[in-house]
Parts: structure tokens; C-alpha cells; sequence
């Protein structure tokens, strides 16, 4: 029987016999992160509701600063400047947050190989990838993985 609560402002999800950490900050996290999209989606012009759409229905492909401007269309320069003050991140950090939500996701609740997982969050190499999940959560995804 699993149980599902708020303490303060922390979710608990309790186990009668275990409380499994990992799984525990990742559902956290990635309920943290939506309430954010949420929040900021309501208040978002219909430009950047737009680009945040699709950067979430694409996180798998190449996503560059000129294409997500051309998306909104506006010039780079003022696409940088309306993500960054619609989202108080740059749209480089707001991509690479998902993607890593979303692989911790994938390693955690999947038996998908690292290499796939890595696919399937936009990084064809496998190396960006491992060093950019080992800043982010502060492990390799191999290690992760292992860890769910």
C-alpha cells in the first residue's frame, strides 16, 4: 500500500516498508517542474506558449537558438531576451532541465539501455551525455540507473 501526502511544501510518498529516495526526488522533481510549466504557462504570450509546446513535443531533436526564434517568430536576439524573461532561464538551461528530468525518468522507470535513453533526450553522443547527466544530477546515468 503506497501513500501519497504533502508535508509542508515537500510531497512524501510512503511505502509501509520502504521509501525508495531516488524515486521519491524524481517524482519530486518532475512535480516541481511541472507546476513551474504550469505557472508559467498561464501567463506566457501566445509566442512562447507556442515554443515551450513544441521544445517539449520535440526534446529528442536538435534544438537551436535560431530555429525556436524562427518558431516564435522573432530575431535570436529578441527570442533570448522574451524566453529569458518569460522563463527566467536561459532557453539553453530550460532545454537541457528537460531533457535531464526526462532521462532521469527514462533510467529510473525503464530498463532502456543508457545509449537509447541518451537518443531519446537529443544527445547523439553518448559521451555529452553521461557528462552532462553527471553534472546535472551529480552521477553517471549508468550509476543511476543502477541505483532505481
Amino acid at each position: 500500500e503506497i501513500s501519497l501526502g504533502l508535508v509542508g511544501s515537500e510531497m512524501c510518498i510512503r511505502d509501509r516498508h520502504q521509501v525508495d529516495s531516488g524515486i521519491e526526488r524524481s517524482i519530486l522533481d518532475v512535480f516541481s517542474m511541472l507546476l513551474e510549466q504550469q505557472q508559467a504557462s498561464q501567463t506566457l504570450d501566445k509566442q512562447m506558449r507556442t515554443v515551450q509546446s513544441w521544445i517539449n513535443a520535440h526534446l529528442e531533436q536538435p534544438l537551436s537558438i535560431d530555429k525556436l526564434a524562427r518558431l516564435a517568430c522573432l530575431s535570436s536576439t529578441q527570442f533570448k531576451k522574451r524566453f529569458k524573461a518569460s522563463f527566467s532561464k536561459t532557453a539553453q538551461q530550460y532545454i537541457t532541465e528537460l531533457r535531464m528530468e526526462k532521462a532521469k525518468a527514462l533510467l529510473a522507470h525503464t530498463d532502456l539501455p543508457v545509449q537509447l535513453v541518451a537518443e531519446k533526450v537529443g544527445y547523439g553522443d553518448l559521451s555529452a551525455f553521461s557528462r552532462r547527466f553527471s553534472l546535472y544530477v551529480g552521477m553517471s546515468p549508468r550509476s543511476f540507473s543502477q541505483g532505481k
